[in-house]
């Protein structure tokens, strides 16, 4: 495959790029990378990367569609898009969270342009969300309709891991479940959208983008939440629940 000139925003020294490889399923016996991703319309679909042309065998940049070659998002567990990974004569070396921009990779690959040298692993990742103990309930499709059923005041977040938005509003979210983690009337819950099933899911409970507020009564979508991503915000929509509740007590106490 000849040298594609790379577009003109894309700052580069010359020779130095190739154009992005489309992988079918069997993996490349040499060093390089792999991109495995959904589709076009939500990943950078053509990309051009640093290489080292004096090699004898360079890395290349490569990318397979797992929604057209599912097996092979099943063989390596892709769970989210897109994800990097790092293949060292057909062994798939480690996952490359942190690559996500044109000078993380060429960075990445500037670092075994000596024939003596590998890349270094990346560090470990950070311990998710779902992993991390708190009083958010996760769920998920084979849990999520029978849980929020069980409670009278439900306030789900559907989320994306690599969402910048759904990050920002974690700490808060979780300090709000953390604050009503007594009231057996009340969850605050998480679905991971990216995950498994769950997908299909999210879609049914009409999410679009992220992060995506749900509030259901008893197991009934009642209303999007659109207030402030706060812990306020959080805390401030469920205390009005809590005191309309309280409300409704003392109404029937006093038709009594």
């Amino acid at each position: 495959m000849g040298v594609s000139s790379p577009p003109s925003s894309f700052h580069h020294r010359p020779g130095f790029f190739f154009p992005l490889l489309r992988l079918e399923p069997a993996l490349i016996n040499r060093r390089s990378y792999l991109i495995l991703q959904r589709s076009a319309d939500l990943c950078s679909d053509f990309v051009l990367v640093a290489l080292c042309p004096a090699l004898e065998s360079p890395g290349v940049l490569a990318a397979v569609d797992t929604t057209v070659h599912k097996s092979v998002g099943e063989r390596f567990k892709i769970s989210g898009f897109p994800t990097v990974k790092y293949f060292e004569r057909g062994e798939d070396k480690y996952t490359l969270p942190h690559l996500r921009s044109k000078e993380k990779i060429i960075e990445f690959m500037h670092s075994f342009c000596s024939p003596s040298r590998s890349p270094q692993a990346p560090p470990p990742p950070e311990q998710s969300w779902e992993e991390t103990p708190s009083s958010v309930s996760h769920l998920g499709s084979e849990d999520f309709r029978e849980a929020v059923k069980k409670k009278k005041h439900a306030l789900v977040m559907f989320y994306a891991p690599w969402c910048p938005h759904c990050k920002s509003s974690i700490p808060h979210f979780t300090t709000a479940a953390e604050l009503f983690k007594e009231d057996r009337k009340i969850v605050y819950a998480a679905v991971d959208c990216t995950k498994g099933q769950n997908h299909e899911l999210c879609k049914q409970e009409g999410v679009e983008g992220y992060p995506t507020f749900n509030y259901y009564n008893y197991g009934k979508f009642v209303e999007k939440y659109g207030g402030d991503r706060g812990e306020g915000g959080f805390t401030g929509f469920m205390r009005s629940l809590r005191g309309r509740d309280q409300e409704k007590v003392v109404k029937r106490k006093e038709e009594l």
